[in-house]
């Protein structure tokens, strides 16, 4: 049936046999496929990787002496891409069709089956491979969405939480290698033209970077960053003429990241992250933005933080230092980016509002000097704000989180507050550090909602994920799985929290090899083994089990064991009916009307099928074992049917197709026309495999043809008259001579 343009799969078939290749082509073109045809296993390889639209191939073990076989072609293709591929040959050992499977999953398909299962296993193919590709999609944008928005989460807790600079600089930086994963990350510091490090992390200790060169305000990517107040981006620093650091290059780095850190238009500093290998960062370039940001402003508020932590110490040892510095208050005070209010602790009237208060509650500063405390917030929560204000009032520095707060406008936004104590012109003032958190807070539910996507994808899917804790002296237990684990076992989580209760949910024959695949992970090895599993009303059911150890952050020690099930019965029950397909090949062979006979290397018959007993009159037990050529092939023939042999046996190339005479056990010639293959097992020729029909009665109606065509042209020669046969239109058909001489004509 032909097929929309646009929608023809394009199917490289790989086949070293021409009218083999031929044959198939025309099959798999009435299907409505494109074939291209590659007929030994390096041109396969080379058009695999050269023709990018290629959407599936079809792969021939044996695929001559000089070339590699199908399956060292399958292997090479799929280390470079991703592409279906489906055997396609006449072998049907056991050991040829296990090495398929751990090759690829996507069939083995015994050649003669006929185009229709073929073009069946071809489509099953198909939709396996379009299933895999979506759920790999699926699960890599949820994963990455849920890690960017839990590291946001996560980072900015707790950098708001932290009042330590050099402590806020180590999480965020780690946090980054954990999420990002890049090869190195490092932060800079601007200090006028200069930009000055601060801290540097590794993913790899072997990493050689001893010596950070300096660093300029508008030179290399990470003085361009600050230079421009934007991110720069670089997939490849060896050929970018921005990167002028060669130490960056001399230590290997391949992809680079510049994140400039700004506070109004102010750039503050630059985070650097580079890969060791290509990698484009601009992918995430929201997710980094949205984290520069929040570090930056969590910059500005410790510096402001540590500053007047500072000046409140030095406040109690003198009043004067706190006169003195109360001009640099004011800097701080005007230019920060956080909102900052002051307030009378009695009558909680505000004394001092800066700039960035005024817009984030949409009052100007004389406004907010009628304001108190209690006009900013909900009239429902006033009460209890009022009281942690007075219960703040306390400690010298005090955190509340998520307080309401009431814009101007009568809008409701979200702030944590950090409460300090000051003496300001005599006045006891409680000093309020306001962040506005409704961004956070929408990340939180962003993230919660990830979360619920998460759970909904889990219980819709077929597969289920783990994660096993290993104790002291390889103890295990289950940390956690998912919820698919009841849709494919059939039972309660808590039914499987030891190993003893593990061994009850395999099949007794499959246990030995689950035990072995664990001890395998607890050596540090991965890996992935297909078991069986028992559901409710003790069915069995086929799954796949995929696993890696973890390690702990020194790489000393397995910490834990994470994988995914997924149910492969549906697979397991295309692969029976594949089996099922080569067992009805094999009877065809048996019970078609063609001639079959295998010899080994030394000419001596191994197997026949029905029709070569009733042509030879020989049966099998009668035949099997003894030389084929010695008893049925003619005396005269023997010579050289057997040197002909001998050559394909040393050489490996069949003659096509040729006749023959076969010898029958009443001393009988029969004509035969025989095509021969090559019998292979484990790359070494075992004998050959012949496909013969018998043609005698035509070469008998042939031979009486030829002697009735002599006898005629005999008697019309001959004959005294003139003859002549012509058709209804009076076009001459025949005559003799005699004729020609009445009518005048040669």
């Amino acid at each position: 049936m032909a097929e929309d343009q646009n929608n023809i799969k394009n199917i490289l078939l790989v086949e070293d046999d021409p009218i083999t290749a031929s044959l198939q082509s025309i099959n798999l073109k009435k299907f409505g496929y494109n074939v291209i045809i590659a007929e030994t296993g390096d041109k396969a390889v080379d058009i695999a990787l050269k023709t990018r639209d290629l959407d599936i191939i079809l792969m021939d073990i044996d695929l001559g002496s000089n070339s590699i076989d199908g399956t060292q072609a399958a292997e090479k293709i799929l280390k470079t891409r991703d592409i279906p591929i489906l055997f396609l040959s006449s072998h049907t050992e056991p050991d040829i069709v296990e090495k398929t499977k751990k090759i690829t999953s996507y069939g083995y398909v015994v050649k003669n089956t006929g185009s229709m299962v073929l073009n069946a296993s071809i489509k099953m193919a198909f939709k396996l491979h379009e299933a895999q590709i979506r759920e790999k999609e699926k699960e890599s944008v949820l994963k990455q969405r849920s890690q960017e928005l839990s590291a946001l989460y996560e980072i900015s807790k707790n950098i708001n939480l932290t009042i330590s600079k050099k402590s806020m600089i180590s999480k965020v930086l780690k946090s980054i290698m954990n999420v990002v994963k890049p090869s190195i990350a490092f932060i800079f510091f601007k200090q006028d033209d200069n930009l000055i490090l601060k801290d540097i992390k590794f993913d790899n200790k072997q990493i050689k970077f001893d010596n950070m060169p300096e660093h300029k305000v508008g030179r290399c990517l990470c003085g361009l960053a600050a230079e421009e107040k934007s991110p720069v981006f670089s997939i490849d620093i060896s050929t970018d003429k921005r990167c002028v650091m060669e130490e960056c290059k001399k230590a290997g780095f391949k992809s680079f990241a510049a994140l400039p850190l700004c506070s109004h238009d102010n750039v503050i500093g630059v985070i650097g992250l580079a890969s060791l290998t290509t990698r484009d960062f601009e992918t995430q370039k929201q997710f980094l933005e949205s984290l520069t940001s929040e570090i930056s402003i969590s910059l500005v508020n410790i510096g402001l933080f540590e500053a007047l932590q500072k000046e409140l110490k030095e406040k109690k040892a003198n009043e004067k230092i706190l006169r003195e510095s109360e001009n640099k208050y004011r800097i701080l005070f005007e230019g920060s980016s956080q909102g900052i209010l002051v307030a009378d602790t009695k009558n909680k009237k505000f004394l001092y509002a800066n700039p960035a208060i005024c817009k984030m509650f949409g009052y100007n500063e004389k406004e907010f000097l009628k304001l108190t405390v209690k006009d900013i917030h909900p009239k429902e929560t006033v009460d209890n704000i009022i009281s942690d204000f007075d219960a703040s009032l306390k400690k010298e520095i005090h955190l509340v989180k998520a307080i309401p707060c009431m814009r101007k406008n009568k809008t409701i936004f979200y702030a944590d507050i950090a409460v300090a104590l000051a003496i300001i012109n005599g006045i006891n003032c409680g000093i309020g550090f306001f962040t506005d958190i409704t961004e956070r807070l929408k990340a939180e539910k962003s993230l919660s909602e990830s979360e619920k996507r998460y759970k909904m994808v889990s219980d819709l899917s077929s597969d289920y994920f783990f994660k096993i804790g290993v104790g002291p002296d390889n103890k295990l237990f289950l940390e956690f799985v998912s919820d698919g684990f009841g849709k494919i076992t059939g039972r309660q989580i808590n039914q499987a929290r030891s190993l003893d209760q593990w061994k009850k949910i395999f099949h007794p024959e499959d246990i030995p090899k689950v035990m072995q695949f664990i001890a395998k992970l607890l050596k540090g090895e991965k890996g992935s083994i297909e078991c069986r599993t028992f559901i409710k009303n003790n069915i069995l059911r086929w799954i796949e089990i995929t696993a890696k150890p973890e390690w702990d952050e020194n790489y000393t020690k397995i910490r834990a064991l994470i994988g995914v099930v997924k149910n492969i019965n549906e697979r397991k029950v295309v692969e029976e009916s594949l089996i099922e397909a080569k067992n009805i090949s094999e009877n065809i062979i048996k019970t078609a009307n063609i001639i079959f006979i295998e010899i080994d290397i030394n000419g001596n018959v191994t197997n026949i099928n029905k029709i070569a007993e009733k042509i030879t009159g020989y049966k099998v037990k009668d035949i099997a074992g003894k030389n084929y050529f010695e008893t049925l092939v003619p005396k005269d023939r023997y010579p050289y049917v057997w040197e002909e042999f001998n050559k394909v046996i040393k050489t490996g190339k069949v003659p096509k197709i040729f006749e023959n005479p076969v010898l029958t056990k009443t001393g009988e010639e029969r004509v035969v026309v025989w095509k021969n293959n090559l019998n292979i097992k484990n790359n070494k020729i075992m004998g050959i495999i012949s496909f013969g029909i018998d043609i005698t009665e035509r070469k008998q109606m042939e031979e009486k043809l030829k002697k009735n065509e002599a006898r005629y042209r005999m008697i019309v020669e001959n004959i005294n008259d003139a003859f002549y046969i012509h058709d209804f239109k009076g076009n001459f058909l025949d005559l003799n001579e005699n004729a020609c001489k009445m009518l005048g004509y040669s």
